[in-house]
């Protein structure tokens, strides 16, 4: 019942924040959504188009189709809204999370008492990095649910007693599943296979038994094997992906400063939940119970080791963070669970964090004053308000004339890629019927895609717009500046239309190609990438006609 309170109360909150935004969703904030938007519409016209693309997506891509399946068919019944979308995954992946996550808990604890369970519930359902994922429209909170599985089932099965295929390869299934969700919880998937064969095996027993530890290494294997297996038959072609991949490399523009992702992770779970954390790590020091001190210590030992694995790759957005922020809402719920219990007026300081929490929230979504006073920021969420530009009708009406004027004669590149406009945003605002070449944005990622310098028309935004540092984007920003100059390749653009200003003194432009390129803007083009990448000159990645 508290649960389904929790849920409510979600769910308002988010009705309200997505009312109040301006549906200049882009990238990651409209992936979930188009993808679950993409499979409706297969439903009505191709349904077994939409099963096919579910299955070839699983096979290759980076980011499949699985967790827009039960989001696609809510809209499907129900109204193809983003409102609706975000409203399903509360229902299907945060409420389930939030159940696992204070069973675990309350099993873990050995207590069932309401008051017990309510700090962890109120925690994880006003989560700053739970609740903000969700309503940017991310549906990945849902893989936690298979590592919750999983960790179930090492406190529930001695698998140090016997060899149990069944639950073994249960478990390899739960957690292959969690990465079929979402391929960057890899990371978190190696630590919890380093981690739980220890952790299950002392949660059971005291001392070490060399047959039971024969028998824990065997079932443990099973389960690498099946996660192994499932991977090789459903995924395989995003394995060979992988294998060729240098993510360190490919993800350098998106590697920051170890203090800067310490605080992105800190900053997301919350300041104001810290001190928390910090004292469940010392009674963590001090407990007698040895099951709850190794469980702790299981929870301490995925957080840093899983952190220490992903940031050697990128720095974390907010999703990344979820697995994080779940190891660390653990240890800081044990930690309240201790205060509450030890320290006289604990029923009271448990009332006043079960209000303060939902509280806390609300401001951080709706208010800005608060995070004007440096004090007020150190008790408060991260601030996340709802997305929202006062001037939308200058992008609906961009868009609307490039889906009128010019679609039809040609195909249209929007060389920008920073929040003020990109690719996907246009795509979004036109609810999908305008549709844009899909160009580089990210040099070591990408590389040059010659589709830009192909296409007919190319909106430039002045200043040009990058998301990040723009020498990790010179894709765009060599392109952009020849033809905003008429240097190189730009010679053969003339602008048309009018202008459009996004922001204040940031205006976007509608470039048309009304000639071929000559041999030598071709080269001058070229020589400037390679000005900056040598190597490409030899691997052929600038442009060819």
């Amino acid at each position: 019942m508290t649960i389904l309170f929790g849920f409510l109360f979600l769910s308002a909150l988010s009705a309200i924040y997505v009312s109040m935004e301006s549906n200049i969703y882009y990238w990651d904030f409209a992936t979930g959504f188009s993808e679950a938007n993409h499979l409706n519409n297969l439903y009505h016209s191709h349904p077994i188009k939409a099963v096919g693309k579910i299955f070839s997506s699983i096979w290759k891509s980076d980011y499949n189709y699985f967790s827009a399946i039960i989001p696609s068919i809510f809209i499907y019944l129900i109204k193809n809204q983003r409102e609706i979308y975000i409203q399903t995954i509360l229902l299907i992946y945060c409420v389930p999370f939030s159940a696992l996550f204070v069973y675990i808990f309350s099993k873990v604890m050995g207590t069932h008492k309401l008051s017990d369970i309510l700090f962890p519930l109120f925690l994880v359902m006003t989560n700053m990095v739970v609740v903000g994922t969700i309503l940017r429209g991310f549906p990945d909170v849902g893989g936690l649910i298979f590592i919750e599985y999983a960790i179930i089932l090492a406190i529930s099965v001695d698998y140090s007693k016997n060899i149990c295929i069944k639950k073994a390869i249960l478990l390899g299934v739960s957690l292959w599943m969690a990465f079929l969700f979402r391929r960057w919880y890899a990371y978190t998937i190696v630590t919890l296979y380093i981690s739980l064969p220890v952790f299950n095996y002392f949660y059971f027993n005291m001392r070490g038994n060399y047959g039971k530890i024969v028998n824990s290494v065997k079932n443990f294997c099973i389960a690498g094997v099946s996660s192994v297996v499932m991977l090789l038959v459903f995924q395989f072609g995003l394995l060979l992906k992988i294998l060729k991949t240098d993510y360190s490399i490919a993800y350098t523009a998106y590697k920051k400063p170890l203090n800067y992702s310490i605080d992105s992770v800190l900053n997301g779970f919350g300041y104001y939940v810290l001190p928390i954390f910090i004292f469940g790590i010392i009674f963590m020091l001090m407990e007698k119970n040895k099951k709850i001190q190794l469980y702790i210590s299981f929870c301490f030992f995925n957080l840093i080791l899983s952190m220490v694995l992903f940031f050697r790759t990128q720095s974390p957005d907010i999703h990344h963070i979820l697995p994080f922020s779940f190891w660390m809402m653990m240890i800081a719920a044990y930690g309240a669970f201790c205060i509450f219990n030890r320290v006289r007026g604990g029923g009271v300081l448990r009332a006043i964090s079960c209000v303060y929490m939902p509280v806390a929230l609300i401001i951080a979504l709706f208010c800005d004053r608060p995070y004007h006073v440096p004090l007020l920021r150190l008790v408060l969420p991260m601030q996340f308000p709802p997305l929202h530009i006062d001037n939308f009708q200058t992008y609906q009406q961009l868009v609307d004339d490039l889906k009128r004027d010019y679609a039809p004669y040609g195909s249209i590149a929007i060389l920008s890629s920073g929040f003020v406009l990109n690719t996907s945003m246009v795509e979004n605002i036109s609810n999908y019927h305008l549709v844009t070449e899909n160009i580089a944005h990210v040099d070591l990622r990408d590389h040059f895609n010659p589709v830009l310098l192909n296409a007919k028309y190319v909106v430039i935004v002045s200043p040009v717009q990058t998301d990040l540092p723009a020498v990790y984007q010179r894709v765009i920003t060599v392109p952009a500046y020849e033809i905003l100059n008429t240097r190189g390749v730009g010679k053969s653009y003339k602008r048309v239309g009018h202008s459009y200003e996004l922001r204040p003194n940031v205006y976007a432009y509608i470039y048309e190609k009304f000639e071929s390129f000559s041999a030598e803007q071709i080269s001058y083009f070229n020589q400037e990438l390679y000005a900056y990448y040598p190597d490409w000159e030899k691997k052929h990645y600038g442009y060819k006609e």
